[in-house]
């Protein structure tokens, strides 16, 4: 069984992307074109780190389930990696 898990381990990033790639098979890309994305507000940056304020920028589609309309983006830039954490703001 630890091989299973030495190898989930290894790979978690291939699982992720595959499973994010079946749930889009099923998307209309007429229905995605029309998706407006977020408008980002109050963009900070600071030694390796961006913070920002995102809104949605339009109407909800809803296309990967329900949209959240207010969000709080941190990316911390290190040597070695990327952290990018997302927060609800509001419901």
């Amino acid at each position: 069984m630890s091989s299973f898990y030495s190898w989930v381990k290894r790979n978690w990033a291939v699982l992720v992307l595959w499973t994010a790639l079946s749930a889009a098979a099923d998307i209309n890309p007429a229905k995605l074109d029309a998706c407006p994305g977020y408008h980002a507000t109050n963009v900070k940056t600071s030694d390796g780190i961006l913070t920002a304020d995102l809104t949605l920028a339009g109407l909800v589609c809803n296309v990967f389930g329900e949209d959240l309309k207010r969000l709080s983006l941190s990316v911390v830039y290190e040597t070695t990696m990327v952290m990018c954490n997302l927060v609800l703001l509001s419901v």
